[in-house]
């Protein structure tokens, strides 16, 4: 009976071991992400997230906005 006791809670225990390292590793990606930036065109010139053309800024998702 002890055996099947202590190989039950190894088994736990590796579990949560790899458990708790599955969610270390995503909250690692989620805290070291940097954040999107997108290049636009204008008139075939490329340009980086937050350029101004005359009235327009270049927004992270690629796309123009009046500022």
């Amino acid at each position: 009976m002890s055996t099947k006791t202590n190989n039950f809670q190894n088994k736990k225990s590796s579990l949560l071991l790899l458990l708790a390292s599955i969610l270390i590793a995503l909250l690692a990606q989620v805290f070291t992400a940097s954040p999107a930036r997108a290049e636009c065109i204008y008139e075939g010139e490329t340009y980086q997230t937050g350029d101004t053309v005359g009235p327009l800024i270049c927004m992270p998702d690629g796309t123009w906005q009046p500022q």
